[in-house]
């Protein structure tokens, strides 16, 4: 039971931790602004009186609600960048800041990306040009690009367990990384802390969270990766390799 569960429960947790830390930190920052209940409509409170726990309920289903706004708003930041930087060939590029930066955006690794047009150009001289009218690298393109739209083809395999478990912890990680800063800075602010320790807090948490943001990223292109490696191996076929056959 608890692993038919566990892929229900990698989705909700980062928009639940995500939801609670900005709800969380929205409170601090302006809860002594909000209303009092006794201003609140007869139906409002009616609702948070049902049960002794049905505060904690609306709380976290709140933190739900926006933990899975702000994941979704991420997760389509991420598909966004990995279409634009499909074609970028990080073992190309001369400046080491520059591969630095660009290997934690891409969305594969140096060596399954490498590994995979490998591949993917061998199919394409085995089953013949004259077979597709498609070029031999449009061709090498179109399978990258297929990694990044392949979830659907892992239903009912081994493959989709552990390819959504790297999503997931990618997910989890980008998206509290992103919020350190304002989380490490809102809690000195809760304790009336000098503002010298506030822009200590900011920095800190940005340091802290850039570490989390590119492991988080890490694992996403560790997902596709994955993925990439597999489809290498033949025991994957994207939709290109279908057609062409």
């Amino acid at each position: 039971m608890f692993t038919t569960l566990m892929p229900g429960f990698r989705d909700l947790r980062a928009a639940l931790v995500a939801g609670g830390l900005l709800l969380g930190c929205v409170y601090i920052l302006i809860g002594d602004r909000l209303p009092h209940a006794s201003t609140l409509r007869t139906q409002l409170r009616a609702i948070a009186h049902l049960n002794s726990a049905m505060p904690t309920v609306l709380a976290v289903l709140g933190c739900v609600l926006v933990g899975s706004l702000y994941t979704t708003a991420l997760e389509g930041l991420v598909d966004w960048l990995h279409r634009r930087l499909l074609h970028v060939d990080v073992a190309a590029i001369g400046s080491p800041l520059k591969r630095r930066l660009f290997t934690a955006l891409v969305p594969f690794s140096v060596a399954s990306r490498s590994r995979l047009i490998t591949e993917a150009g061998r199919l394409y001289d085995q089953t013949g040009p004259s077979s597709s009218s498609v070029t031999r690298t449009a061709f090498q393109d179109q399978v990258l690009a297929d990694v990044l739209w392949l979830e659907g083809k892992l239903v009912g395999t081994a493959l989709k367990d552990p390819h959504d478990q790297y999503r997931s912890e990618g997910e989890l990680r980008l998206a509290t990384g992103l919020l350190l800063p304002l989380c490490t800075a809102t809690m000195l602010y809760g304790v009336r802390a000098h503002v010298v320790w506030l822009v200590l807090a900011v920095f800190v948490g940005a340091v802290l969270g850039m570490w989390q943001v590119n492991y988080g990223l890490y694992y996403y292109r560790r997902a596709n990766s994955f993925l990439a490696h597999h489809i290498a191996d033949g025991t994957l076929k994207t939709p290109s390799m279908e057609s062409l056959h």
